[in-house]
């Protein structure tokens, strides 16, 4: 993304509001006063423990904490939240409620305040801001927010009739609906939590961004030259709206373009809803909310997916396919949007390809062979892969079983850090080496995510459970023997309310569970997944590995020999049985 700032002038007038209509403002000044004083308190506490013999993985993971803990944090008022960092020093709503949510394993606190802070800032007409600053003013106690909605007050935009003009939308991603519901779940591990106050707050939002959508952002009349679009289509303005500033793929394309993203953004928002009816044990509105996430679901296969080419193109306001194969595909699996052969194909064809996504450093934002592609330095989503993009990817392809290929990312990424030991927003794909700058919040949540689903404990909400890896190898560079494959020893722990999660691996030979002090499991050798519910029992051993592996699991008493080929999941049984549960394709990188 990049940083827009507001002229002096247009800071605030006798009503606190940036625009015409004081109902939907394009920025507004919010004083910490007028805003709800419920934080939902008490939180649960969670933390992690790492250590690792791997000296520039620990390094990396050290730096990572520290940059979390102190430069990336900050107090907005009354909420304490986690910032974007690198140089990034608002919350942006296409980032810090997932952030937020992955921080959850480390601070729930953190994780409850970065989406309520989008929520308390809402626009009446159901509107989140895209961006929410924190203004200090000694002459308003702590200060007041700036939730900001569109671009303005930039030159390119002069005052008319004493308003600024929206230039542009603000929505830069609309990440959450889903963060927020997952982010809740961990209010559930202390007593006496208000997680339904905070899920009843939450679902009245989500309805009225949902309003918003239905709207302003389904169908639309014709206009400008471009055709009108009938109900069922979801579009954007343009590409700002899911972060793409200065994106060079929409070049010569009419607005408004119909857009993977915003039928994304709708998915994920009706599918969250009606999680969160089956939180409160309203099983009628559950159904309508599947419902509803369903027939988006099915705009979006319909209008965008090339069944021949497997991948999603947008369209632009002339009804024109805009020819350009970008990683939002990756986007739209992170909500789940996609069905599973679609996913399925765009791993296979696309993500995997070395001509395309999977370079040195993988996920570029468009493809390297495409015309639209600029291996620059600037920063607008045309090129060089993004730390955000790495973040995604996490949830993107474990949402659908890639575990194995997101393994391989995940070894690439672990290399191009620890290259330089630096976390900045972009990486040099065919080199891998990290680009300027440094302390970015999404690289180093994903590194986090990275370390936890190879060599530590992973907390799946979205199916209740826990994964405890052991990857066959992760290769870091030594400074003076260039890459190498460290057979490391990990220990890594876990804490969930009043529980202790402890994971060992003692290198290439094997790795154990624990539960405050009781062993779980033992498996050999280490280079497999093992999926236990949130109580530490034993539910299936997965295959993140790109070969075959024999393994041999231990649980109490009981022996499991299993033969575990990549992406598949053996549900184990107490008497000593197990059974191929899933089998999702493996793709290996290829030309």
């Amino acid at each position: 993304m990049m940083l827009y700032y507001l002229l002096p002038s247009l800071i605030s007038n006798a009503h606190g509001y940036v625009g015409c209509d004081p109902e939907q403002p394009y920025s507004r000044n919010v004083s910490m006063k007028m805003l709800p004083d419920t934080l939902y308190m008490p939180f649960p506490m969670t933390g992690v423990m790492y250590s690792t013999t791997d000296a520039t993985l620990q390094q990396a993971m050290d730096k990572g904490t520290i940059s979390q803990n102190s430069t990336n944090r900050a107090s907005f008022g009354g909420f304490e939240v986690l910032v974007e960092g690198g140089g990034y020093t608002a919350v942006w709503l296409e980032t810090q409620p997932m952030a937020g949510q992955m921080y959850a394993t480390r601070d729930v606190k953190i994780a409850i305040h970065n989406s309520l802070i989008f929520m308390r800032t809402q626009r009446l007409d159901g509107r989140f801001a895209g961006v929410v600053n924190h203004k200090n003013n000694g002459t308003q106690g702590e200060g007041y927010l700036r939730p900001e909605y569109c671009l303005t007050g930039s030159n390119s935009c002069p005052l008319i009739n004493n308003c600024s003009p929206c230039c542009g939308s603000l929505l830069q991603g609309m990440y959450l609906a889903s963060s927020a519901v997952d982010a809740a779940w961990y209010m559930g591990l202390a007593k006496d939590n208000q997680q339904h106050d905070f899920l009843r707050e939450l679902q009245e939002s989500l309805i009225k961004f949902n309003n918003w959508t239905d709207t302003t952002r389904n169908g639309k009349t014709a206009e400008n030259g471009s055709a009108a679009l009938p109900k069922g289509t979801l579009w954007l303005p343009g590409s700002q709206d899911w972060g793409g500033d200065g994106f060079d793929g929409y070049v010569n394309s009419t607005s408004p373009i119909v857009s993977m993203d915003m039928h994304m953004y709708a998915y994920d928002t009706c599918n969250s809803l009606a999680l969160i009816a089956d939180m409160l044990g309203n099983t009628i509105n559950s159904t309508y909310w599947e419902a509803k996430a369903a027939t988006v679901a099915g705009w979006m296969r319909t209008k965008l997916w090339d069944e021949g080419r497997s991948a999603c193109f947008d369209h632009d306001g002339e009804g024109k396919i805009v020819d350009v194969l970008m990683h939002n595909n990756l986007r739209a699996m992170w909500g789940g949007v996609f069905s599973q052969d679609m996913a399925d194909a765009f791993v296979r064809d696309h993500l995997m390809n070395t001509s395309e996504f999977f370079t040195t450093a993988p996920l570029p934002s468009i493809a390297v062979n495409s015309p639209a592609f600029r291996n620059g330095l600037r920063n607008d989503w045309s090129g060089p892969p993004q730390g955000l993009t790495y973040q995604r990817a996490i949830r993107a392809l474990t949402n659908y079983g890639h575990h194995a290929e997101l393994l391989l990312v995940a070894q690439r990424f672990i290399h191009s850090v620890s290259l330089t030991g630096t976390f900045p927003q972009q990486f040099e794909p065919f080199s891998g080496v990290p680009m300027a700058g440094d302390h970015y919040g999404p690289s180093i949540m994903a590194l986090f995510g990275y370390v936890e689903l190879s060599q530590g404990i992973f907390v799946n909400v979205r199916n209740r459970s826990l994964y405890w890896s052991a990857a066959p190898f992760i290769h870091t560079r030594n400074k003076t023997s260039g890459i190498v494959n460290v057979p490391t020893n990990v220990n890594f722990t876990q804490r969930l309310g009043m529980q202790n999660f402890t994971q060992n691996i003692e290198g290439p030979a094997k790795f154990g569970g624990y539960l405050d002090g009781w062993n779980l499991f033992t498996c050999e050798p280490a280079s497999v997944r093992v999926r236990t519910d949130l109580y530490g029992n034993v539910m299936s051993v997965i295959g993140i590995s790109s070969t075959t592996e024999n393994v041999v699991l231990h649980i109490g008493s009981m022996t499991y020999s299993l033969t575990v080929k990549p992406n598949e999941e053996w549900s184990v049984y107490a008497n000593g049985t197990a059974t191929l549960a899933r089998s999702v394709p493996f793709t290996m990188p290829h030309s």
